[in-house]
């Protein structure tokens, strides 16, 4: 039987058309010359060959023992004269058997993709917290100063809050960071002009960013303080950073699946864009919450000012209405408004991927934590 390909000398790397035949145990290799005419190149017995296992319609490749090479895609041809050469024994690779069994191609399919998204669900947070909790602060603090770059260009313009009144809040929010472990982390805090929306956001590096709305929609100091104090747990806790490095794993593990490289450089490009279009999940919310309410009962602040603060913020989200959405606040690295979620059981006004917790619940929470306050349950603790 003959079978065609193309072959490669011992010591040359030109390509060059040619037949391989097999019969009765043995070999022979010709020349297929554009002239029409042919010669024999080798030739001898089978056992004097290695032929590569089959997978799937990948070329065949026939070896000599002095590196000569053929290669060839008629893998059916080969298949079928091999099986009828006596004596001679060609193993089925593992590989090749496995997908010629359709039961077993679902079943691979099925238990990689369950595999896959277990990965992803669990796998890459766990990495994420390690690797964010190791990460040297100047690392951070640079991702910091290239995302507040990067979103004061397209999201932001100069505060018009009175330089008074931004010198008082700077020393308040100074004063609750002193109060808080802050862990090497250097905090500074930006104002800006975010189109009258009232936000809030936290940098991974530290950098805080309050907009001019802000002070508009919240009544007393003591929300203010509930909103900063948030703020610090987010930077404190590695939320921003976790969030970037579980998007940069997803990034290097399809860079390492598909073979390239180049994706590598256009991550490290790419970073303030992923700050800007991340969101905290409800575990990070939560725990966001968590460490602003133990700071506040430390100062001596009653824990119901973050419910106001979050149901005030809801209802200038929702342009003054009563009704009441999720998330408030916008408490990512550098991202748009959270304030444009609600609750889906409540009949959903906007969609921000579904990441927070309904405010009602993170009130309610609040409010918990204010009664324990009041009737001294509550403990003092600062971290």
């Amino acid at each position: 039987m003959d079978i065609t390909g193309h072959w490669y000398s011992a010591d040359s790397s030109k390509r060059s058309a040619a037949q391989l035949t097999l019969s009765n145990g043995s070999y022979e290799l010709t020349s297929l010359n554009e002239d029409g005419t042919s010669e024999v190149l080798r030739q001898g017995t089978l056992d004097s060959i290695r032929i590569s296992d089959r997978v799937g319609n990948i070329p065949r490749k026939v070896y000599w023992s002095d590196a000569a090479l053929f290669e060839t895609t008629d893998n059916d041809s080969i298949d079928k004269q091999l099986a009828l050469e006596e004596g001679y024994s060609q193993p089925t690779s593992v590989l090749h058997r496995l997908e010629r069994n359709t039961s077993w191609v679902v079943a691979a399919v099925i238990v990689t993709t369950v595999v896959g998204v277990v990965f992803v669900k669990f796998g890459i947070p766990k990495i994420a917290t390690k690797i964010a909790y190791s990460l040297p602060i100047s690392v951070t603090e640079k991702i910091s100063t290239g995302s507040l770059k990067s979103i004061d260009r397209f999201m932001f313009s100069e505060s018009a809050l009175p330089e008074a009144r931004q010198a008082e809040v700077t020393e308040n929010f100074q004063r609750l960071v002193n109060t808080s472990n802050s862990q090497g982390f250097t905090f500074k805090l930006h104002f800006r002009n975010m189109k009258g929306i009232a936000n809030a956001m936290a940098l991974p590096g530290g950098d805080i960013v309050v907009t001019d709305a802000l002070f508009d929609v919240l009544e007393t100091q003591d929300q203010l303080d509930a909103v900063l104090l948030h703020e610090i747990g987010h930077v404190v806790e590695r939320h921003g950073l976790q969030i970037l490095v579980q998007a940069s794993t997803v990034s290097v593990v399809a860079t390492i699946a598909l073979g390239d490289a180049t994706g590598m450089g256009d991550l490290a490009i790419a970073l303030p864009s992923l700050l800007m279009q991340s969101s905290y999940s409800r575990d990070y919310e939560r725990a966001a919450d968590e460490f602003a309410f133990k700071k506040m009962i430390a100062l001596d602040i009653d824990p119901i000012h973050f419910a106001t603060m979050i149901e005030g913020l809801s209802r200038s989200a929702l342009g003054g209405s009563d009704e009441t959405i999720s998330e408030p606040e916008s408490e990512v690295p550098a991202s748009e408004s959270d304030a444009t979620v609600k609750g889906a059981e409540e009949g959903s006004l906007f969609d921000y991927l579904s990441s927070h917790p309904l405010t009602a619940e993170r009130a309610a929470r609040a409010r918990e934590m204010s009664e324990q306050y009041r009737n001294g349950e509550a403990v003092n603790a600062s971290e």
